[in-house]
């Protein structure tokens, strides 16, 4: 799961901040780590899901990207 979190009525109104319990998603991301064809059956989700937030993230001057634990305690 990744969320996006942009609050234009506090702080800065161009920074994003980017949510996920995916630490590929995050790495893919930040070009910490790239994606294999054929990796395993996610993978073309998570691929898709990184080409719109980069899209969605040209619009922001400021993206932080914050990795939560998933299902943690849950």
């Amino acid at each position: 799961q990744i969320i996006c979190i942009n609050s234009p009525n506090r702080g800065n109104p161009k920074t994003a901040h980017i949510f996920s319990d995916s630490r590929l998603a995050i790495n893919v991301l930040t070009g910490l780590a790239t994606l294999k064809k054929k990796a395993n059956p996610y993978t073309f989700l998570i691929a898709r899901a990184v080409k719109r937030i980069k899209r969605k993230a040209e619009n922001f001057t400021t993206v932080n990207f914050h990795w939560t634990p998933g299902h943690a305690l849950v």
